[in-house]
């Protein structure tokens, strides 16, 4: 959505439109009945405006706070002040306290001097003004005021002049700007006519004909004697934010190439910037209002102004209250009130707050939508500074300027950045961006990320974003997440090329072995041969393994292929050895005849008598299957040769795989047993860490894999061997071997 169109006249009510709206020049019939039934509703409620008509005509690029954002639609998401304007043709209920509080924190940027705003135009029936829905404060100042004489409702009663009420702040101003629009739109009550318009009775036109015709006022004349002040401060301004020195550097650079294209550039050369707006910079005027409200607080004030809004660190209510000796609730009291008047362009300094937002506007077109923080304070320090020799008063002052625009400069901290309400939308959008385009593993294009920004100018606050948005850079990608399968996509993606493990992992930081494990479950990645992996889209044949291969080919050639075949194509295209293709072609899972290589079947497949592979029975007749500890076990790895006759017994079928329980030692898990054919070593045995360890097996020591009853098993070590009289005393493994050996064949003869 983008902003309404701001009015075409500047001066809120005072404007002809106001004063005319039935097109009549004659002053109001106090007798019309009409003026009596067109109340305006209150301010905060529709059709009364939520702002007075020139905030829209200056503001209305401004953004809105979060506050304000969903205030039409929960779905309509507003950005600017000035869409505000029509918030009634959308919305019928009356606004919220806490929407009430945002408004009335945006109309502290007021862009030109409250002496120049006109808040009751001139000839207000003011009477009639108090019978509208006014709140009571609003009501009680403007009441008060006028049975003292304060107010001449015969001028326009500027902004300034009310500002100096007692009790009078910006909530009552909107309550009375507002509902006085809202008035004079609905008819209640109208304007008198400017004094030239008024009809002359006939002496008055004969009086007329003789005195000298004033010359007419020229309405281009009276609009510069207007905007003449603004322009100084202005011009104040941008020499002490952006250094400039002449009027050529203050205009804009369209405006300064048209002028000199009409040879007026050395004529605004010339025209030096304090020539217009005086040699006092505009810092001193902020500091000179806020001495005088520094030194019209109370004691107490200061310090809780010092020790709880201005400081770095603040007191806390309770450790305040113990000094001043009141209770916390007070504190807090005080601490409103002081901070109200803080805020609050008050009658020692009506317009502070206008320059200190102007200061805080230009700071944020001198440094964009994201800045340093130690930038910013620096700058800000350069603006208001304090010297060691100053009193402790002046001091003081000079924090209460930078805080006022520390506030209204309009960033806001995030991540040691100062970032504006612009700057975090941004990163919010990016951020649901980069969820959309992220692959599987949280990888995304830069490329297509930052198309998604605004326009190219935010390019050079890209790895700010970045960070806000809290992506991360992995080998010149980013990515949601750090984790390994992202790190390793990343690298490959880096590269640019299928590579290796090792070239893989040392790019992304991570062990080769751990590289294969992440890039085996990453989709999109693929083996190019052996050794190398790669994009998909790079790869025209994926590797799959030797067996894959074989497989593939079989099928290819209708159940059989030629083991020529397999032994010159599939070393030349990936890398792998002739004899490991030979010695896979040879493996359980195929059949070999007459030179041609098919799929085995599996129920042909035959084994040896359980008895010819254990390597003895326990004191219980139980089976058992001895193997040696190795200290890779205890990492995690696999006992590689288990013999398939172990597996079949404990249940485990050809190309399968199945997790079989361990009866002891106590505690244990399971452990798994995998029975490829493709394997030329056989079955496998996994998962023996925790049974190892309970055990208390050590590297080198032999253990017995007993199979139990109900294809269990469990872990124990050798029994100690049986005194004979030809028993030798030998410790090495062979010697131990053979005693087993001998064991199984006495075992035998039992059983025979």
């Amino acid at each position: 959505m983008t902003p309404s169109k701001p009015p075409g006249k500047v001066g809120g009510v005072t404007t002809d439109e106001l004063r005319h709206r039935d097109g009549s020049d004659r002053l109001p019939d106090r007798s019309e009945p009409s003026l009596g039934t067109n109340l305006p509703a209150p301010w905060g409620n529709p059709p009364t405006p939520v702002l007075p008509r020139w905030y829209f005509e200056a503001l209305h690029t401004s953004p809105l706070p979060p506050t304000l954002q969903r205030i039409t639609h929960p779905n309509e998401k507003l950005r600017f002040l000035g869409e505000l304007n029509g918030i009634w043709e959308h919305r019928s209920l009356p606004l919220t306290k806490d929407e009430q509080s945002a408004v009335i924190s945006l109309a502290y940027r007021v862009t030109r001097p409250p002496d120049e705003l006109t808040a009751i135009p001139a000839g207000t029936d003011v009477h009639r003004l108090l019978q509208c829905p006014l709140r009571v404060r609003t009501r009680n100042s403007i009441g008060r005021a006028l049975n003292a004489n304060w107010l001449d409702t015969d001028k326009p009663v500027t902004v300034g002049q009310l500002f100096k009420l007692k009790n009078f702040g910006v909530a009552s101003l909107l309550d009375l700007m507002c509902v006085i629009e809202a008035a004079i739109t609905s008819g209640y009550f109208r304007l008198p006519p400017p004094p030239h318009a008024l009809a002359l009775s006939p002496s008055d036109k004969a009086a007329s004909s003789t005195s000298p015709v004033p010359e007419p006022i020229n309405p281009i004349d009276t609009a510069w004697d207007s905007a003449v002040p603004a322009i100084k401060r202005l011009l104040a301004a941008s020499r002490e934010i952006n250094g400039t020195q002449t009027l050529a550097e203050w205009l804009d650079s369209n405006l300064g190439a048209l002028a000199s294209e009409l040879g007026m550039g050395s004529r605004l050369n010339d025209i030096a910037v304090v020539d217009l707006c005086g040699d006092r910079p505009l810092a001193e005027e902020v500091i000179s209002s806020l001495t005088g409200l520094w030194e019209s607080l109370a004691q107490l004030e200061k310090s809780i102004l010092q020790q709880r809004i201005l400081a770095p660190e603040a007191l806390t209510l309770e450790e305040l209250g113990q000094g001043a000796d009141l209770t916390r609730e007070r504190i807090r009291q005080i601490e409103k009130i002081v901070e109200s008047r803080l805020h609050h362009p008050s009658a020692s300094g009506a317009a502070v707050m206008c320059w200190v937002a102007v200061l805080g506007l230009m700071l944020r077109k001198q440094f964009g939508p994201i800045i340093g923080t130690d930038e910013l304070e620096d700058r800000i320090s350069t603006t208001f500074p304090s010297a060691e020799q100053d009193s402790d008063d002046e001091r003081a002052v000079a924090e209460m300027a930078r805080y006022l625009l520390r506030m209204d400069s309009g960033y806001s901290l995030a991540d040691g950045l100062c970032v504006s309400q612009m700057a975090s939308e941004t990163a919010a959008e990016l951020r649901r961006a980069a969820q959309d385009l992220a692959d599987g593993v949280g990888v995304i294009a830069e490329s297509d990320l930052m198309a998604r920004l605004p326009d190219d100018t935010w390019q050079r606050h890209w790895d700010q974003l970045i960070d806000m948005c809290g992506l991360h850079r992995l080998s010149g990608h980013l990515s949601l997440r750090d984790t390994s399968k992202a790190k390793a996509k990343a690298a490959v993606m880096s590269i640019g090329r299928p590579a290796t493990k090792e070239e893989i992992g040392e790019l992304c930081g991570l062990a080769p072995h751990r590289v294969g494990a992440q890039l085996s479950a990453i989709s999109g990645v693929i083996r190019a041969d052996k050794k190398r992996w790669g994009l998909a889209e790079w790869i025209e044949d994926e590797y799959e393994g030797i067996p894959a291969e074989i497989i593939q080919r079989i099928e290819e050639d209708g159940g059989a292929t030629r083991l020529e075949r397999l032994l010159e194509e599939l070393p030349r295209m990936f890398d792998v050895a002739e004899g490991s293709v030979e010695a896979y072609a040879k493996s359980a899972r195929f059949r070999i005849s007459d030179g041609y290589v098919s799929v085995a079947d599996p129920s042909a497949i035959t084994l040896r008598a359980l008895e010819d592979v254990i390597h003895g029975r326990t004191a219980e007749g139980l089976p058992f299957w001895s193997f040696k500890v190795e200290g890779r076990f205890f990492g995690g790895y696999s006992l590689a040769g288990l013999p398939p006759e172990i597996a079949k017994a404990l249940g485990c079928e050809p190309d399968c795989s199945l997790r079989v329980p361990v009866l002891a030692p106590e505690g244990c898990g399971t452990v798994s047993v995998r029975w490829p054919l493709t394997s030329l070593t056989g079955a496998t045995l996994g998962y023996l860490t925790e049974p190892l360890r309970l055990l208390g097996a050590q590297q080198g020591e032999r253990i017995h894999l007993v199979l139990e009853s109900s294809a269990s098993v469990s872990l124990r070590r050798p029994s100690p061997p049986r005194p004979t009289a030809t028993q030798q005393d030998d410790s090495d493994d062979s010697s131990e071997r053979a005693r087993e050996l001998l064991e199984r064949m006495k075992e035998r003869r039992r059983g025979f």
